[in-house]
């Protein structure tokens, strides 16, 4: 990780280089939950995110950083889920889904990036009704929760639909 650091550092504009220490990220994120290091985890991931966002500011169809984001933030979801920190959870899934959104729209929505968009969607719903069973929420809170979650669900099912009528 730190080579790859290094020679991204050097030179800025060396893609190949940027890419790999994107991977060494995702890579790290992986065995550092193996190992139960939650906050290296999360933390390596979000590494790894910032690097794939950067490349992607430059250049929008750069299939490579739309991997690394999907493959980080699937860690970063994960991680949070198996820790139970739900609004960090919401508030990643929403990040990822504007993100893939976005990334969609500069795909010329392919098969594959219209179903990552609506599983996003999905796994957001289950996020608010998982966190609506919360035993410290208010019932004005849970009621809130499983709106949301009745809302992503329905746009999971939305953007199902279009998938099938596209192809």
């Amino acid at each position: 990780l730190q080579i790859f650091g290094e020679i991204a550092a050097a030179d800025p504009k060396n893609i190949e280089a940027r890419l790999d220490t994107a991977y060494a990220h995702q890579f790290m994120c992986r065995s550092l939950l193996i190992l139960n290091d939650i906050s290296g985890a999360l933390k390596s991931c979000r590494e790894g995110i910032n690097i794939a966002e950067a490349m992607l500011s430059s250049d929008p169809k750069n299939y490579e950083a739309h991997h690394y984001i999907n493959i980080n933030y699937h860690y970063i979801t994960k991680t949070l889920e198996k820790i139970t920190r739900y609004n960090d959870l919401i508030q990643a899934l929403e990040r990822w889904f504007a993100l893939t959104e976005k990334m969609s729209a500069d795909d010329s929505r392919t098969a594959e990036s219209m179903y990552q968009h609506a599983v996003i969607a999905f796994q957001l719903g289950e996020t608010y009704m998982i966190a609506a069973s919360g035993a410290k929420l208010s019932a004005r809170k849970k009621i809130q929760h499983l709106q949301n979650s009745l809302d992503w669900f329905k746009r999971s099912q939305f953007l199902l639909q279009n998938l099938e009528t596209s192809f």
